[in-house]
């Protein structure tokens, strides 16, 4: 009788493959998801801990906050992410940066938010995207020797093995609707821990700092010093913050030859070069080129394809504009030292130059002392054999800046009573 009753019991203890298909079950019938997971590890003697907050409402918004604690339990990073559409905006707390940058599509939206965010836990993909946790859950479904335990509306699967002279164990905890709530995985290298606690959306917004600095990457945190001055460091800092907060401008901008005059104001951008001249004012964009003028609805992402069509190429400097990519922030982050190298006089303002070196790489900055932006940009590239691979150079020419802009500032001049057409699906020319 004894035996007939524990073999009963056995029979009605789930397998451990039913509980890890529950677990991808679970996540693959969620429209909106939204967890905590903290995540704390020890391996080499190496402490660290991270909090992810993750909500996703399927499929228009996701929003994820990282927090990162060092060893020593000082906070190192924390941010806060937004894509919604081809939009990715975020906040850097703690270096009071905001990130604006317009990204391309992936096959969906969580796609899309892992190529423009690295440096995830493999939680929060698994915690998301049942594809990715039943890839997670694979080298687990083939060890063996796994014991089930419930544990009320909880189930525990676990294992503790000898294998390769090193001893090992594992843990999940799934809970009532089969979702992981707890991993814990242990060798004699170190652990890794998950604890995933599930609640309502967050609201899929932003609050962002009025001190905060308008960049199109984050600053990642220094591992050394590379400014060999405070001067250099104040140059550089100045101008970052005065890009940052362009506005209301017109200036002359040239890339490798290619010159186009620009006006900037509240988020509306006018381009104007020697054979065309678009404007997007936040809602709408017109161009006109070859005596015949185009208008349609478009979000500012799509500007640079729409502006394709009409076979108008988008000068680097104005694709910075329009997805508020800093460019000398981006110079400046992928520095591995900075100096002052002199001074030299550009369109009549004395200017600081700033050299900036790299791996295979070699970049000079002339920084405007009136107001500390940007009058030129230099890179010079080198291949593995010292031969310079690519040079170009960018310049800035302001016109008026910080001063409202006159209304028809943003007006092409298109004849009254004429219609502008449709913009093409493909190429004209």
């Amino acid at each position: 009788m004894l035996i007939a009753l524990v073999a009963s019991l056995l029979a009605c203890s789930p397998q451990p493959n039913e509980v890890f298909d529950r677990m991808v079950g679970a996540e693959r019938s969620q429209t909106e998801i939204a967890f905590d997971l903290t995540v704390s590890s020890k391996l080499e003697g190496v402490r660290k801990s991270a909090i992810y907050q993750f909500d996703y409402d399927y499929p228009k918004r996701v929003r994820l906050t990282v927090q990162e604690l060092d060893e020593k339990g000082a906070a190192r990073l924390h941010r806060d992410y937004l894509l919604e559409g081809g939009a990715l905006s975020g906040v850097d707390y703690l270096r009071k940066e905001h990130l604006r940058r317009i990204v391309i599509p992936g096959s969906d939206l969580l796609s899309t938010l892992w190529e423009n965010i690295g440096g995830l836990d493999d939680g929060v993909k698994a915690l998301s995207q049942p594809e990715a946790m039943t890839q997670f859950l694979t080298p687990f479904r083939q060890l063996h020797d796994w014991l089930v335990q419930s544990e009320g509306a909880r189930t525990r699967v676990y294992r503790s093995a000898r294998e390769e002279a090193r001893f090992s164990r594992a843990l999940f905890v799934a809970g009532p609707q089969g979702r992981v709530e707890r991993l814990r995985l242990a060798t004699e290298a170190g652990h890794l821990e998950w604890r995933v606690a599930y609640r309502p959306l967050r609201p899929l917004r932003l609050d962002v700092p009025s001190e905060a600095v308008k960049v199109g990457s984050f600053s990642e945190p220094e591992s050394g010093e590379k400014f060999d001055s405070e001067a250099a460091r104040v140059v550089a800092d100045r101008s970052v913050r005065a890009f940052a907060n362009l506005d209301n401008v017109e200036m002359d901008i040239q890339f490798d030859g290619n010159r186009g005059r620009v006006w900037v104001a509240g988020g509306r951008i006018r381009v104007k070069a020697q054979n065309h001249e678009w404007v997007f004012d936040g809602k709408n964009l017109v161009a006109r080129i070859g005596g015949k003028a185009y208008r349609t609805a478009a979000k500012r992402e799509q500007v640079p394809e729409l502006l394709q069509s009409l076979e108008i190429e988008t000068l680097p400097p104005v694709f910075q504009l329009l997805t508020a990519r800093n460019p000398v922030k981006m110079f400046v982050d992928d520095a591995k030292s900075i100096r002052v190298a002199g001074s030299l006089t550009l369109s009549g303002q004395t200017c600081t130059l700033l050299e900036l070196k790299g791996e295979h790489r070699l970049s000079t900055l002339a920084v405007r002392d009136i107001d500390g932006l940007p009058a030129s940009i230099t890179l010079s590239l080198w291949d593995r054999v010292g031969r310079r691979a690519l040079r170009s150079e960018q310049t800035y020419e302001y016109l008026s800046t910080g001063k409202p802009l006159p209304a028809d500032s943003f007006q092409l001049g298109i004849p009254t009573g004429a219609v502008p057409s449709p913009f093409p699906e493909k190429p004209t020319r």
